[in-house]
């Protein structure tokens, strides 16, 4: 699994895949340990643009383990990829509803809505994460920002900006923030 894991890490995607069918078809690994490797594998097919492949991984997965809040972050993605936004949306709540980290698992479901251009649901998911988690918020605001600038609001984009700026300043380093030539 360690190998798997630092090609992932590495967006070797084939040698990923590769080590994942290896570990699939082995006896030794444990529900919960299948649904990681399926869960890397989803991606891996995810962004091979293999949507049937993945959505495969996300329901194998799911079978060893229902309560993987990162596969509900796949599925939603897959569903946002059908413009399938109420079943995107209820995947997201769903990978919340099991999620360790709430709100990490939250900004995950607002970046995806960003991925496929869907600013206004990004930007509502962040409005809910900050009533929910107050807290945590803080951390996304470079985020919460730059969704407000792709939807043309300036308010929001200068409240978020400056909240980035007193908050977590060194977030201002994103790529995200540094224009491509």
């Amino acid at each position: 699994m360690i190998l798997m894991a630092c090609y992932f890490l590495d967006k070797k995607y084939k040698e990923t895949l590769e080590y994942c069918n290896k570990l699939l078809e082995s006896d030794e690994l444990e529900e919960f340990e299948k649904a990681v490797v399926y869960h890397k594998r989803a991606i891996c097919h995810l962004v091979d643009g293999q949507f049937e492949e993945s959505e495969k991984d996300v329901k194998n997965g799911l079978a060893c383990d229902k309560e993987f809040s990162d596969l509900y972050i796949i599925q939603g993605e897959l569903f946002l990829s059908e413009g399938k936004m109420i079943e995107a949306e209820s995947s997201f709540r769903r990978a919340e509803s099991f999620s360790m980290e709430k709100a990490e698992t939250i900004h995950q479901a607002a970046i995806t809505y960003m991925r496929y251009e869907h600013f206004d649901e990004a930007a509502s998911t962040y409005l809910w994460m900050e009533k929910e988690y107050p807290e945590e918020v803080k951390q996304f605001y470079g985020y919460i920002a730059f969704c407000h600038y792709r939807r043309r609001d300036k308010e929001n984009l200068f409240k978020y900006l400056i909240r980035c700026c007193i908050y977590t300043p060194e977030s201002l380093t994103n790529p995200i923030f540094i224009e491509k030539d």
